[in-house]
């Protein structure tokens, strides 16, 4: 099997070579599946990336999250942790980290996790078994190795494979938004 560093190069290519309308289109309908599901609605509590490039949109979903009266907190990383930070608006994106727009957290508030907090775990890929090619820094997989929460990967259906290889400290995610289904692993 490829190595994972193969992968993503691999993902990183085919996901740069997306035509950006039909792209946004598929996008849409991510957002519009999970907002429009149950894990969505009886959470209050949304952690969610922020999307840069040709990743997953997510800022209509961080939009429609706040107006919907929902908390909505975003990474920021440290040297090997990760922690959210809310945000009222996406004006509050005001520092860039990794590349990705995120909070000052000399000016933000730590976000306080709940039973019905829903986290949105970005990836290049993901398995059936809700395993994911993720970006190689292990964050998300260390934060949520310490907090229980319910997971939902966002993903293109041609970016969900049969099998990704995975290693020990791998954390699967426990629901796939696709364009056109919700997989509950």
């Amino acid at each position: 099997m490829i190595n994972k560093s193969e992968l993503r190069k691999h993902y990183a290519k085919l996901r740069n070579s997306l035509d950006i309308s039909h792209r946004r289109g598929i996008d849409g309908l991510i957002a519009n599946n999970l907002i429009n599901s149950e894990l969505y609605r009886q959470s209050d509590t949304l952690l969610i990336y922020v999307s840069v490039g040709n990743e997953i949109e997510t800022k209509d979903i961080i939009l429609n999250s706040l107006s919907d009266g929902k908390k909505v907190a975003v990474p920021f990383c440290t040297k090997n942790k990760m922690y959210f930070y809310e945000i009222s608006s996406l004006d509050d994106l005001s520092e860039i980290q990794f590349g990705i727009p995120t909070v000052d957290i000399n000016c933000a508030k730590k976000v306080i996790l709940t039973e019905n907090t829903l986290c949105i775990v970005p990836a290049y890929a993901f398995d059936f078994s809700g395993f994911r090619l993720g970006y190689g820094g292990g964050y998300y997989d260390r934060f949520l190795a310490d907090n229980k929460l319910l997971t939902v990967g966002l993903c293109r259906k041609q970016f969900l494979v049969e099998s990704l290889p995975r290693e020990e400290h791998d954390i699967r995610v426990k629901n796939i938004v696709t364009e056109d289904k919700i997989i509950i692993i």
